[in-house]
């Protein structure tokens, strides 16, 4: 009976406003993954190859999924822009956070960046999405070695590894699916 209560719930009642921040070093591939998700999630007849130039401020992009209204913003990667970035992650749902599993020598950097981020006391119940970008490259590190790079068994949030690829879109909407969820555990 539950269940039933559950799906009919999720039919008809409202979109849950959901507020989600993008954020990762430059050059990951945060914002080709914004809009490889806009593609998936809005599909068009439109099959060219996504072109991006490196973000400078943010981009900010509107979906629906499972139940979600969602907006996310996709923060720039220069790091040392880190008031800004708090300001972003005011009033935030969920951080997605965004690595090149390739660039191992800026794995460091990427987690100071992330624990300096999630220290701050008004991000405690937010849930924590992780893309590990660029797996179709033979390189690629593998999900273990990202979450030991990361460190993400001393992150006191919720939070997930999710493989994919931001070119091909593969692992994009496994993620979400995963967000989804966790999102609707932590309103409960």
């Amino acid at each position: 009976m539950g269940l039933v209560y559950s799906r009919l719930w999720q039919l008809f009642a409202p979109n849950k406003k959901t507020r989600l921040v993008m954020l990762g070093l430059d050059a990951v591939g945060k914002t080709t993954l914004l809009y490889q998700l806009q593609r998936t999630l809005q599909p068009t007849d439109n099959i060219e190859p996504i072109t991006t130039i490196s973000t400078i401020g943010f981009n900010v992009e509107r979906f629906q999924f499972q139940g979600l209204d969602c907006t996310l913003w996709d923060v720039g990667g220069n790091y040392r822009l880190s008031s800004i970035v708090r300001h972003y992650c005011e009033g935030a749902d969920a951080i997605l956070f965004v690595v090149d599993t390739t660039d191992n020598a800026r794995m460091g950097s990427a987690r100071d960046h992330l624990h300096s981020i999630l220290a701050s006391d008004d991000l405690r119940d937010v849930v924590l999405l992780v893309y590990a970008n660029k797996q179709d490259l033979p390189q690629a590190m593998s999900i273990a070695d990202v979450t030991e790079a990361l460190q993400l068994l001393a992150v006191r949030q919720r939070w997930f590894v999710q493989a994919c690829c931001a070119t091909t879109g593969d692992g994009l909407y496994d993620g979400l699916r995963w967000l989804a969820t966790a999102l609707r555990k932590t309103s409960c």
